[in-house]
């Protein structure tokens, strides 16, 4: 069996994405998501809230950052990696980062599009189930 690699969240974003430009000129959005999961416990709801950072490259990225800002809520399709430096006290860190393929604007946001990956905003009533 080969190994699998796919990541699938929706959230809101924490905080306005950041768009840069390596020095070869790609482009790449950062920007950190609030994943909620609902689940009972001793008969009463809790909400326990997981932040996770994303990454978008290329095109995606140009056109995610033009449709989101902060509290934007999105569903991000792609895979993990793990991100390793050194600190500046000299200690070797990392964590996972989701690098992003597809980005969907649920609704918020600056503006809704429904070409190159993004969809408008749906009402519950419009679902067919």
């Amino acid at each position: 069996m080969s190994n699998m690699n796919c990541i699938f969240l929706s959230g809101n974003i924490v905080r306005d994405p950041e768009l840069r430009y390596t020095n070869n000129g790609n482009a790449l959005l950062t920007f950190s998501i609030a994943v909620n999961r609902n689940f009972q416990q001793n008969g009463e709801w809790q909400r326990e809230t997981t932040f996770v950072d994303v990454k978008a490259w290329g095109q995606t990225a140009e056109r995610a950052s033009e449709r989101m800002a902060k509290g934007t809520e999105v569903v991000v399709s792609g895979r993990l990696q793990q991100d390793s430096w050194q600190a500046s006290d000299g200690t070797q860190r990392s964590k996972l980062v989701v690098i992003a393929d597809r980005l969907h604007v649920v609704r918020g946001g600056k503006t809704y599009g429904n070409s190159h990956g993004f969809v408008p905003a749906v009402d519950d009533d419009d679902l067919p189930f």
